[in-house]
């Protein structure tokens, strides 16, 4: 969608070769560990069929995730470019792991609370670490 004015992160999943270091990054820059279960990006392996496919946050315009959750922890940044996580008032209920029509919220592994990508703030790390170009940060 370049050209809407609105900055997005699109995935081109046929130029992916499942190095995951997308997974690793992030999970490193925001978790402080390289593990792909802290990501907020997933790249999943079908080894068998020879595919893979990366799974991250659309970023929806009505969000599926935002509108299940009973406390209002997922709302809109301010410039309108992303949904963001108020950790202080999610209680981990998880309706927005639930609720998202494509897998992309995920459950923190150690932590009772979801994690899901919020574009580093409009500067998705994974984005600038893809060697193929899969992921990419469109400005609009």
């Amino acid at each position: 969608m370049a050209g809407t004015g609105k900055p997005r992160l699109r995935v081109s999943q046929n130029v992916c070769n499942a190095c995951q270091s997308c997974q690793a990054y992030c999970s490193t820059a925001r978790e402080g560990a390289c593990a792909p279960s802290l990501s907020r990006v997933r790249v999943y392996l079908d080894p068998f069929g020879a595919r893979h496919r990366i799974t991250i946050c659309r970023q929806c315009k009505n969000a599926a995730c935002a509108k299940a959750c009973p406390e209002g922890a997922i709302t809109l940044s301010a410039d309108g470019t992303r949904w963001d996580l108020d950790e202080d008032r999610c209680t981990g209920c998880f309706e927005c792991v639930e609720a998202c029509p494509f897998g992309a919220v995920f459950r923190h592994p150690t932590k009772q609370r979801p994690i899901r990508c919020d574009t580093c703030n409009g500067k998705p790390l994974c984005a600038e670490v893809c060697p193929m170009g899969a992921l990419d940060w469109e400005d609009g």
